[in-house]
């Protein structure tokens, strides 16, 4: 009983810490690539930025899909 209680108390202090990590990385993976994105526009190579766009939204796709 003891040991089951311990579990639980570790399962849970993991998915309070775990998963806002998680999301956390994933929010700065897809900001730091749509800033990417902005310094190329800037940089004038705008064939860069749409294709670096496009493949953006095509990977929150499929997460968004598999989810």
């Amino acid at each position: 009983m003891n040991q089951k209680r311990i579990t639980i108390i570790i399962i849970t202090i993991l998915s309070v810490f775990l998963i806002p990590l998680i999301v956390t990385g994933f929010l700065v993976l897809v900001v730091g690539r749509i800033l990417g994105c902005a310094g190329y526009l800037l940089m004038m190579q705008t064939h860069v930025a749409r294709n670096e766009l496009r493949s953006i939204i095509e990977e929150l796709k499929d997460l968004w899909r598999n989810n």
